[in-house]
């Protein structure tokens, strides 16, 4: 037979006030607050001020002069769509000013068709400050870049014509319309080690042209990799004396005298 269970006043009494008291609780609790994301495109265009960078046929260009360094565009993108106007800083316009938003010289980001204000105070810190297009709202918001940065078109340059993982080449053929010499990592070792970093990591001087320049003598730089791959670096002296470099023959720039005599030096 089961016996009934019964729950003393005092026991109930206890339940009923934890009951009221976290009920209490949960219904003082602070409002959340949703997230409200600034930008939920994928955007094909980005402007500051007057300078744009422009997606064309899966690539980044900047002022439809060069193609920008697309690592450099894919962070840009990502710090632009994790901005969330959360963290308001000030609503007062007599702040505006010292906080980076100057009405004479407004730093203005545009992407598609959303427009706001960048504070020129963004610079080398760990957020960046904000301010809506015809709004009196500044946020705190993630860091988007530094207007010094984003402002010149150097920066947007590429930085090197090959980024090898040097450490993973083993072998390198390189030759011309006269001949072909082989040069192998020996025991883990390279018999120059600047070589092998020059051409792993090969400046650009400017961008040229989606052409090739016209030249009488072509070097071809195959690069074997450990895992198989390979990548060829094309170098070349045009007829009007201009040095050249082509990872894949799509884009063609200028490189230095000196990294085109060091390069070819093999071939000699």
């Amino acid at each position: 037979m089961f016996k009934k269970f019964f729950l003393s006043p005092i026991v109930l009494s206890l339940i009923g006030l934890l009951l009221f008291v976290g009920l209490y609780f949960y219904l003082k609790r602070p409002p959340q607050i949703p997230i409200v994301k600034l930008i939920n495109q994928s955007p094909v265009s980005i402007c500051f001020n007057q300078d744009c960078l422009q997606k064309k046929d899966d690539l980044w260009w900047y002022q439809d002069q060069f193609p920008a360094d697309q690592t450099k565009v894919e962070d840009l993108i990502s710090n632009l769509n994790s901005i969330s106007l959360e963290n308001l800083v000030s609503n007062n316009p007599d702040k505006f000013e010292q906080l980076g938003f100057l009405s004479d010289q407004p730093f203005i980001v545009k992407v598609g068709d959303i427009v706001f204000y960048l504070s020129v105070l963004s610079q080398n810190t760990s957020y960046s400050l904000i301010k809506l297009a015809d709004e009196n709202q500044i946020y705190k918001t993630n860091f988007i870049g530094a207007v010094t940065n984003l402002s010149d078109s150097v920066y947007w340059h590429q930085d090197y014509i090959t980024n090898l993982p040097s450490y993973q080449i083993n072998k390198i053929t390189a030759s011309n319309q006269i001949k072909t010499v082989e040069v192998n990592k020996q025991d883990s070792n390279w018999p120059d080690q600047d070589y092998i970093d020059l051409i792993s990591y090969l400046s650009p001087l400017d961008f040229v042209s989606q052409t090739q320049p016209e030249s009488n003598i072509i070097y071809d730089f195959n690069i074997f990799f450990e895992d198989n791959n390979n990548q060829t670096l094309y170098i070349g002296q045009s007829k009007d004396g201009l040095y050249w470099a082509s990872i894949d023959q799509q884009f063609f720039y200028s490189i230095d005298i000196n990294d085109f005599k060091t390069l070819t030096s093999i071939l000699i």
